[in-house]
């Protein structure tokens, strides 16, 4: 199989295991008839290079997307009580969090 087949193979397979993620979940061979709720939330990590240039402004993008729920992954160059203060502003609820220790800072003074 040449490199052109393999990057194609895994464009393919890429694509199917996202039509996966579209499949409600509704209660995996439980007897619920009613689909699982959860939290619909945000890995902040997406919006990287939008915190970059404006952290204040990213934020209020992320509400304005009807997002509640946040995964933090750092604080983006705010200290982390202006980044927290900043989250309960517009609401913001940090669920979880990746490595960075001051993102976890921010989780426990909420």
């Amino acid at each position: 199989m040449s490199i052109g087949n393999i990057d194609l193979a895994m464009k393919l397979l890429s694509v199917v295991l996202s039509l996966f993620a579209l499949v409600p979940a509704y209660g995996f061979h439980t007897n619920q008839r009613k689909p699982i709720s959860a939290p619909i939330g945000l890995q902040l990590y997406s919006l990287r290079d939008q915190f970059k240039a404006d952290v204040p402004r990213t934020l209020d993008q992320v509400r304005s997307f009807g997002i509640k729920y946040v995964e933090l992954a750092g604080t983006y160059g705010v200290e982390p009580q202006l980044f927290s203060a900043e989250l309960r502003a517009r609401g913001l609820q940090p669920l979880a969090h990746t490595s960075p220790t001051n993102s976890f800072a921010i989780i426990s003074t909420m």
